[in-house]
């Protein structure tokens, strides 16, 4: 009887400590709330962590990690069509990053695949890039 308690006792404590845990990463929230100047590392970085380095990490030909994301797309050419940049600041219109997101790009295919941003998201990638496309 008292091996039954005390098992039941153990995992009471395991459940409480991880919903004690619940909320206490570091990782910024990817916010779905459109904003006029949107941060790059406290909007546009969360969407890239959440829905796009699963693929864009260390391979596919564009690290879109934390720390390196930004040097890869503002002002750099699209492998998949050198005539445009990634992200080419004050024109979002015409950068191939929001190009793939819109599924307006001439290579690869809508991204992410999983259709998982919201249009809020897009928005804010758009809002960011036609402000300046600042790394702030």
């Amino acid at each position: 009887m008292k091996t039954t308690y005390a098992a039941g006792t153990a995992g009471l404590i395991i459940i409480l400590a991880l919903a004690a845990c619940q909320g206490l990463s570091t990782a910024p929230a990817v916010s779905d709330t459109v904003k006029a100047t949107p941060s790059f590392a406290s909007d546009i970085q969360p969407i890239f962590n959440a829905s796009c380095t699963g693929c864009h990490g260390t391979s596919g030909g564009l690290d879109l990690t934390s720390g390196r994301s930004y040097a890869a797309l503002v002002n750099v050419r699209a492998n998949a069509d050198p005539t445009k940049f990634r992200v080419a600041p004050e024109d979002a219109t015409n950068s191939y990053l929001v190009m793939a997101l819109e599924n307006r790009a001439t290579n690869g295919g809508k991204m992410p695949p999983s259709g998982s941003l919201t249009g809020n998201q897009i928005q804010n990638i758009k809002n960011w890039i036609n402000t300046g496309a600042a790394n702030n």
